[in-house]
């Protein structure tokens, strides 16, 4: 039996099809591919942008804990010394003048000064690093440092048992990040917080009221935002740059004064 051959019949190839894409499909790839860059560019750029803000407000809130953290831990215990009670005058001021290194200033245009007298029970480290032996009567001053570089909370000791400092009269940077420090002061028999000024009796001060602006360090935001910020009874402070700021305040009580109230009941 004979097969039957079919040809199939010869189509040539159309010489607009033998060169891939046409000019006009070429020219919306790339456009696709230039929307698609911006778009990750833009995406990418936002996650930065955030991640900046985020580590920025974390530092700030950070500097305003630690800080926070820091005056309580080293003021809780003026004047004790063990129980019994013993010692009487928690605040270094009215025996000593405001322009005397240690002692507690009370400023409005500027960060106050806080000097906490104490007698540690024992040889221990003071707040300068430096160690106090046990019976010496000793204040821890505590202030704002502003440098070139950064503005700190710090601290000094000054040894009033040896009339000179405890080792260094060098400032020991306790937190940086902080714009100003204001102090006010809880009185027996005042219902709320007084100024320095205001203070009749400083052997009947039982605890303070603490506030600092905290700043972030590092910028915040894309231009420099226009701050005005008041703590406590200090005058406005007006700030002008790219950093973050918040306040911070709390009410420290002194140990020694509330064991005494107790022992009194």
């Amino acid at each position: 039996m004979k097969q039957r051959h079919f040809n199939q019949p010869f189509s040539p190839i159309s010489p607009w099809k033998s060169r891939g894409i046409s000019l006009i499909e070429l020219m919306i790839a790339t456009a696709i591919g230039l929307v698609i860059t911006v778009l990750a560019i833009n995406y990418l750029t936002s996650n930065l942008k955030t991640r900046n803000v985020n580590a920025a407000y974390a530092t700030m809130k950070d500097n305003g804990a630690l800080s926070l953290y820091f005056l309580a831990r080293y003021t809780r215990g003026a004047g004790i010394e063990t129980i019994p009670i013993n010692g009487s005058t928690n605040v270094s001021s009215g025996n000593c003048e405001e322009n005397q290194p240690w002692c507690t200033q009370d400023l409005t245009a500027a960060s106050d000064r806080l000097a906490i007298r104490k007698v540690f029970p024992d040889d221990m480290e003071a707040c300068n690093g430096e160690i106090s032996p046990k019976g010496d009567e000793l204040v821890e001053i505590f202030s704002v440092l502003e440098t070139n570089d950064y503005k700190a909370l710090v601290c000094q000791s000054y040894s009033l048992s040896n009339n000179d400092w405890l080792g260094t009269d060098a400032k020991r940077v306790l937190q940086t990040g902080i714009d100003d420090f204001q102090v006010m002061y809880f009185e027996t028999g005042q219902a709320s917080p007084v100024s320095a000024a205001n203070v009749t009796n400083w052997g009947n001060i039982h605890g303070i009221e603490v506030a600092f602006i905290a700043n972030s360090e590092i910028p915040a935001h894309l231009e420099a935002l226009n701050q005005n910020l008041t703590i406590l009874n200090a005058g406005t402070r007006t700030f002008n740059d790219r950093l973050a700021r918040h306040i911070f305040q709390t009410s420290i009580a002194f140990n020694n004064m509330l064991l005494t109230e107790t022992t009194i009941e």
